[in-house]
């Protein structure tokens, strides 16, 4: 058994825990437990208002195997991992690798939460996928705060940002954009909810990458035990299960949607 502190907010509670229960599927027994916040970018498919997205429940099983509780409140992207940064959320559940570079006070959950490819999504058919350079001509859309989006992107010279997924589509929709990026599957699911029609994902994807979950610095002690908890559960069907459900509805309105 091992001793460890875990600080929140509030304070910190000395916790006892037997780390091999991670592993094994079952909740760590804990003298106490506290309900951490992971703040999240998302507000469909992945997280939900009412945090039963795909993300979330997977989230949630990770936590409850390691005894923990987790509230996943939506803020913007950027304002989202700020506050993971500065200690007012305790981590932000879903973020490309190399986040720690540009945010110090973060340490990685190293077993990924999902992979991630990030498109296109356009009414041109012109517009070809697969090579960043292929969008430069193009007037582009975009979210602030997708760091990978601003690395790869961030100099075109047409770019047009948007504050929110619903705006950035509405957007596209208008006409007021060539092309906008996102992520494949969260695109689809904003589309289904707008009731968009004509538009078309751009492949191949411009880039696929793991996702991660990042946990402020103070909670470093709980990363060992999350990368246990999440790698069971995707031994144990445990994750598959999840993502199959979430995306059932998505396969049915949208097409043959791909992890």
């Amino acid at each position: 058994m091992q001793l460890t502190t875990v600080c929140v907010k509030s304070g910190c509670t000395w916790i006892l825990m037997v780390v091999l229960l991670a592993v094994g599927g079952k909740a760590a027994p804990l003298l106490a437990a506290d309900k951490l916040v992971i703040g999240t970018a998302y507000k469909v498919l992945l997280s939900t208002p009412a945090q039963d997205g795909m993300l979330d429940r997977i989230a949630k099983e990770a936590f409850r195997r390691i005894g923990l509780d987790v509230e996943l409140p939506y803020l913007p992207t950027e304002r989202s991992i700020r506050a993971a940064n500065d200690g007012l959320h305790d981590g932000e559940l879903n973020r490309v690798a190399g986040m720690v570079a540009l945010y110090p006070n973060l340490v990685r959950v190293d077993e990924p939460m999902m992979d991630f490819a990030f498109v296109g999504f356009t009414r041109n058919d012109a517009i070809a996928g697969g090579r960043w350079e292929n969008l430069k001509p193009y007037q582009i859309g975009l979210i602030k705060g997708w760091k990978i989006l601003e690395t790869n992107v961030g100099g075109f010279p047409h770019l047009t940002w948007y504050h929110s997924a619903e705006d950035l589509f509405r957007g596209l929709d208008a006409g007021r954009v060539d092309v906008i990026l996102y992520g494949k599957l969260i695109g689809w699911a904003v589309m289904h909810d707008l009731g968009l029609q004509g538009i078309r994902t751009v492949d191949p994807a411009y880039a696929s990458r793991p996702m991660y979950m990042y946990l402020h610095r103070r909670h470093r002690e709980l990363t060992a035990a999350l990368t246990a908890a999440l790698a069971a559960m995707k031994r144990d069907g445990t994750y598959a299960a999840i993502v199959d459900q979430a995306l059932a509805p998505l396969k049915r309105s949208v097409g043959d949607a791909k992890r």
